[in-house]
């Protein structure tokens, strides 16, 4: 009373032609997923690169800014954009009076 599909499989016999075409369509899913994360990578780069300048700009004016009132280029402030005024992110650096 065995049945042809309760027969059990071995690796010598071959993936049924359905599973195949499960599996082609599950790779090649992954394929384009693969392509689609591959351009975004490169944008994100292209984003990066184009950042750079910007960055380096505003780095320069905020040193600027900093050295001007006497503190160190690398000093941590927020600058609020409408009122100009400059609030420190940590306690002011003692400065030396000069002789």
């Amino acid at each position: 009373m065995s049945n042809e599909s309760e027969k059990k499989l071995t690796i010598k016999d071959p993936v049924e032609p359905e599973t195949l075409r499960k599996l082609e369509g599950v790779h090649d899913a992954r394929q384009q997923l693969a392509l689609q994360l591959l351009e975004l990578e490169e944008e994100r780069v292209r984003l990066i690169i184009a950042a750079r300048p910007l960055r380096e700009e505003r780095t320069k004016i905020f040193e600027k800014i900093l050295v001007d009132r006497g503190l160190p280029p690398s000093f941590p402030v927020d600058i609020d954009l409408i009122t100009g005024m400059l609030e420190p992110l940590v306690p002011l650096p003692k400065i030396k009076p000069e002789s």
